[in-house]
């Protein structure tokens, strides 16, 4: 029963990872997550 237990951890936690990296590669494309890009390269946060 244990081992049934730590498959459907693991099985909830791949999913859950799944869900959020599409997700990311989805939002990729908004302006905003561009504009937020741009700002955080730039060099005057760098310095």
């Amino acid at each position: 029963m244990i081992n049934l237990d730590i498959e459907l951890e693991i099985g909830w936690f791949a999913t859950r990872a799944n869900i959020a990296f599409m997700h990311e590669k989805g939002s990729h494309n908004l302006p905003i997550r561009k504009y937020l890009t741009k700002i955080v390269n730039s060099s005057i946060i760098k310095k």
